[in-house]
This record gives C-alpha cells, sequence and structure tokens, in this order.
C-alpha cells in the first residue's frame, strides 16, 4: 500500500507570518495537530499543536503578537505519495517523528501521513507492533 491511499490530502498550510493565536485556532477549526508552514510549493517549516503548548505558551509569548515563524521547526521531514508504508514507517524512526509532509513528484506539497494512519493501514499486526514500537522509541 502507498502513503498517497492513506494520507490526508490537501493539508491545511500556513503563512509564517501568522500569529501563534491564529495557527491555533486554524488547528482547532480543521481539527488537526500540524500545519506545515508555507505554500505547496515552497515549505518553510512545520507547526504542531506540542509547539503551542511547550514553546509558546510554556515560555508565556505573546500569541497575537508572537508570529509561527517563532516557533516552528524548520527541519522537515518528508516522504513521497508513491512511498509505501514501511518505508514511510522507517523515515519516522529514523527521524524521531509521528507525521511526515508527503510530497509528490513535483515535490508540492499533497498530504500529511500519521503514525496513527500507518498504524491503521499497515495491515499486518506483527508488522503494526514493530513499527509502533519503533516509532515511539524514538519520537
Amino acid at each position: 500500500m502507498q502513503v498517497s491511499e492513506i494520507m490526508t490530502e490537501n493539508p491545511v498550510m500556513i503563512d509564517k507570518n501568522s500569529s501563534i493565536a491564529d495557527a491555533a485556532k486554524k488547528m482547532r477549526d480543521e481539527d488537526c495537530g500540524v500545519l506545515p508552514v508555507g505554500d505547496l510549493q515552497n515549505l518553510e517549516g512545520m507547526i504542531t499543536d506540542r509547539d503551542i503548548t511547550i514553546w509558546a505558551v510554556a515560555e508565556e509569548l505573546n500569541l497575537q503578537q508572537s508570529t509561527v515563524a517563532d516557533i516552528m521547526s524548520t527541519e522537515i521531514i518528508t516522504c513521497h505519495a508513491a512511498d509505501d508504508l514501511g518505508k514511510a514507517a522507517d523515515i519516522m524512526s529514523l527521524n524521531g517523528v509521528r507525521r511526515l509532509v508527503v510530497k509528490d513528484d513535483n515535490q508540492e506539497v499533497v498530504g500529511i501521513v500519521s503514525i496513527s494512519d500507518l498504524m491503521k493501514n499497515i495491515g499486518d499486526e506483527n508488522v503494526t507492533d514493530d513499527v509502533m514500537h519503533h516509532v515511539l522509541k524514538y519520537a
């Protein structure tokens, strides 16, 4: 099975100059925990719900004035839409992440795949257990 078959397509994105409050509201409205930063052709970073709670709130940043760029991750781990699920799991494991941005042949953002997407779709219970333990070890 390929990543393209299980990913969340057309992810909602945010501009790096948006406020952290706007990012949180967008996550709430879209019921998601991650927003790629930039646009489909120019991925600049990622911001997660954890970034907002651990970095912005705990550091007492002004959520209206501080921007996504202030707390986003700039090291973006990606996979390809045509990758099989095992490869995506390996990428997550090796990089200690729970979500990957998915790109197409043109290097444009086409989706997001998460560890829970993999767990629900790998199909082989032994492989699922191995992936879960390996990914959680590093994430």
